[in-house]
């Protein structure tokens, strides 16, 4: 478990996108149709593969840079039930961005996305949120 601070909520967000793009690429074969299915010797893959790497890298960078500070301060709320309602509205925003933005807009992916984040983010910071929920009881 870890604090709220600005470099875990970073790592927060790497961790989720790269569990997301794990799963996308397992789940309807883009390493396949990307990488394997273009490639016809072993140097062709290797490249094929660091550009599909780099393009999941790059796509996480400018999510890390849009949704960093909102995920951060939604975690300093005090009031219990805004934070959450903060956190669930900044989850939903976020998988709403990545399915308006990047894949051309199949809300099967925004869920997937939207589950792995609320994973993802109880992974990371349970404990925390467990405490404030726990002490902040009477605000």
């Amino acid at each position: 478990m870890l604090s709220t601070r600005l470099r875990n909520v970073l790592l927060f967000i790497l961790t989720k996108y790269l569990v997301f793009a794990v799963i996308l690429a397992c789940l309807d074969n883009r390493w396949k149709s990307l990488v394997a299915d273009r490639s016809k010797t072993t140097g062709e893959y290797m490249v094929n593969g660091f550009h599909y790497c780099m393009y999941v890298l790059l796509v996480t960078g400018v999510f890390i840079a849009l949704f960093c500070l909102p995920y951060y301060l939604s975690f300093k709320i005090n009031n219990r039930m805004v934070r959450t309602v903060a956190l669930l509205l900044v989850l939903l925003a976020d998988s709403y961005c990545y399915v308006w933005g990047n894949v051309n807009g199949n809300p099967r992916y925004g869920v997937i996305h939207f589950v792995v984040g609320i994973v993802t983010l109880l992974l990371f910071f349970f404990k925390p949120l467990k405490q404030k929920w726990v002490t902040s009881r009477g605000a």
